[in-house]
């Protein structure tokens, strides 16, 4: 029996890093998709927000002008672990349209926030802009 119990207590050692090496993501795991159909924020500023984004590691596909009537502005994530990288996505373009003048009053920050769509991957990021 102390056999089997120091079997597991081994194998939970060796399990360990990798299960905690599961909850920690980097922002090369994400991709990122731009969509500025709000029509306030020019070509220029939208290569400047996916410029920064690259440099903080994240895969940012091409912007597009998609647009939501009803979500409004923010950073959808599909999956609970990807609330910090929204979060991150979030507070990055929050800052570059706040330096920019682009974020006309409070209620158009961008805020993270969950989605509960199965056709669209947990790594996915999406920001829809003002």
């Amino acid at each position: 029996m102390t056999i089997i119990i120091g079997r597991i207590c081994l194998l939970l050692l060796l399990l360990a890093p990798s299960l905690l090496s599961a909850q920690t993501r980097q922002s090369g795991e994400f991709v990122v998709f731009i969509h500025a159909g709000g029509g306030s924020i020019n070509d220029q500023d939208l290569r400047e927000i996916g410029a920064l984004l690259v440099k903080k590691g994240y895969v940012v596909r091409a912007p597009d002008r998609e647009r939501t009537v009803k979500g409004g502005p923010g950073v959808d994530y599909f999956s609970s672990f990807a609330r910090e990288a929204a979060q991150d996505v979030a507070d990055t373009v929050n800052e570059h349209l706040l330096a920019m003048r682009l974020l006309p009053d409070e209620k158009q920050r961008l805020r993270p926030r969950l989605q509960l769509r199965p056709n669209n991957l947990p790594v996915y990021l999406e920001v829809w802009l003002p």
